[in-house]
């Protein structure tokens, strides 16, 4: 209703003159309220630039400083957008302040000096625009320092996934080396083995001999076949030592290549 009445009064001077002497009255105090409340929408705007201005700052060390920036949509930018979409606000609502001065000053009945006028319009204008100029720099920045944010978070991303990936071919590496390992140790069993087998196989032969000896002894003399008993047991327990270690080993080696595979 009011903002249609002052669009009203910018339809010219003839109608100011039909309404009688109580229209320039009634387009005078208008004028003051509008004034006022365009002076304290002013104020709030400018505490609102200066609280944004302070947030921009304060997440742009937050993001270098603290590396609270993620790769989805943060609370920070909800509170950036919030702000941001509340300021747009008000500046169109001194726009429409402005607007309608502009309308009452272009009635034509207002008591003051045309000059006087078209200064405090003119001021106006001026602190709209600087708001305008001040509020799209701000969120430019805000928005730089974002960007920034995110592209350092990428950076430290890839660094931390390429050291992962390093620690992972450490890894190979040493599992690598230590199968390496183990299969020296079965070379260096087969190898122990294989003397141990060769020197059996001498003690057997040695121990044939011996024992062919004692029976061409046997006839003659009675101590001979106490002898050679003994040496039958004692080849009867080699050789069960030689098959326990050779099943032992055997076993050893079929584990080792079972784990291997």
């Amino acid at each position: 209703g009011e903002r249609s009445k002052m669009m009203s009064l910018s339809s010219g001077s003839g109608a100011g003159a039909l309404g009688g002497g109580s229209q320039p009255a009634a387009s005078t105090a208008m004028w003051e309220d509008r004034k006022k409340e365009t002076r304290k929408l002013e104020g709030e705007v400018e505490m609102k630039l200066v609280a944004f201005s302070q947030y921009g700052t304060s997440l742009a060390r937050s993001a270098f400083l603290r590396n609270e920036i993620s790769t989805t949509s943060s609370p920070s930018d909800h509170a950036s957008n919030a702000m941001a979409i509340e300021l747009e606000q008000m500046l169109m609502k001194l726009a429409d302040h402005n607007r309608e001065l502009n309308a009452i000053a272009q009635s034509g009945i207002l008591q003051e000096s045309p000059s006087s006028i078209n200064i405090k319009l003119q001021q106006h204008r001026e602190k709209l625009r600087e708001f305008n100029q001040e509020f799209n720099k701000i969120k430019n920045n805000i928005h730089t320092t974002q960007r920034q944010s995110e592209l350092l978070f990428s950076v430290r991303k890839d660094i931390s996934a390429i050291k992962n990936e390093s620690d992972r071919m450490d890894l190979l590496l040493q599992e690598r080396n230590s199968i390496a390992g183990s299969d020296r140790t079965a070379d260096t069993f087969i190898e122990m083995g294989n003397a141990t087998r060769d020197t059996l196989r001498s003690q057997n032969s040695n121990l044939r001999g011996s024992i062919q000896k004692m029976v061409d002894f046997r006839g003659t003399l009675h101590s001979v076949n106490t002898v050679v008993a003994t040496i039958k047991r004692k080849k009867t327990r080699d050789c069960i030592i030689l098959t326990i270690f050779i099943s032992v080993l055997a076993c050893s080696l079929m584990w080792w290549w079972l784990s291997s595979s």
